[in-house]
């Protein structure tokens, strides 16, 4: 369908078929803008939101065909996700793919502020650091072992 010279038959279009046009598409003034305390409303399986590089996602629907799983969505629902989405490494086809779930920005004010995480994204850091620890530790005696038993 072309829309030549025709702003109104686009407009149109867009009104009838809003699931085919991402936010990129539309002007800005047509852009949600939301507070990281309305995002934060937004942090179950039921109605799941995340905020990356200030744009904001409702990934309710998509969140059980999530390859890394339901889980690590709910670790970042209703906040900043953009350090966890980026360490991911996310393909171009999975950054494409998100904007089908954008619904929104978040606004001037709260973009750049250090939103509280939950107590489970406060200790992330352990589920890495303690296991790595014990298979290190649990190496050099292994080693230690053999190179006595080679004696």
């Amino acid at each position: 369908m072309t829309f030549r010279n025709n702003y109104s038959g686009f407009v149109n279009h867009m009104r009838e078929n809003p699931q085919i046009y991402t936010f990129k598409e539309m002007s800005e003034g047509n852009i949600k803008t939301y507070t990281l305390e309305e995002v934060s409303q937004h942090s179950d399986v039921d109605s799941l939101w995340l905020i990356i590089h200030d744009d904001v996602y409702d990934v309710t629907k998509f969140a059980s065909e999530h390859p890394g799983g339901v889980e690590i969505l709910l670790d970042w629902a209703g906040q900043d996700a953009t350090d966890g989405f980026e360490d991911a490494n996310h393909s171009l086809d999975a950054r494409e793919e998100m904007e089908n779930y954008k619904i929104g920005e978040l606004c001037q004010e709260d973009r750049g502020k250090q939103f509280e995480t939950n107590d489970n994204n406060k200790w992330k850091w352990c589920k890495i650091l303690i296991p790595s620890v014990i298979i290190t530790v649990s190496a050099i005696v292994i080693a230690q072992i053999l190179w006595r038993m080679r004696k």
